[in-house]
């Protein structure tokens, strides 16, 4: 059974100040989904992923972290987004963003 991945809307956005948070863009979310919709996952259950991100100085996604108990999905999710550029006008250098990933089973 092929899996679907799909992805959550930005549940948390913060700044420096994690006491601040910021409306997550859905745009930034459509983006994302589009990087990560072909994946190779036969999954029976969901898997979820939680990933922290950044954009450097050339407007590059930087995967800082993911957590997550399959290594699969990890290594996926960090290849995939890792120095790519998406076009989105609301990226500020040097802002975390923490996103849930979920493959679920299609």
């Amino acid at each position: 059974m092929m899996a679907m991945l799909a992805l959550m809307t930005l549940s948390n956005v913060f700044a420096n100040d994690l006491d601040k948070a910021v409306k997550p863009k859905t745009e930034l979310s459509k983006q994302i989904y589009t990087l990560l919709e072909d994946n190779p996952f036969t999954v029976e259950d969901e898997l979820v992923a939680n990933v922290r991100l950044t954009f450097n100085q050339a407007g590059e996604i930087v995967v800082l972290s993911i957590e997550g108990t399959n290594a699969s999905i990890t290594s996926f999710v960090k290849s995939r987004l890792n120095y790519t550029k998406v076009d989105f006008a609301g990226k500020v250098e040097g802002r975390v963003y923490t996103l849930p990933v979920k493959v679920v089973a299609s």
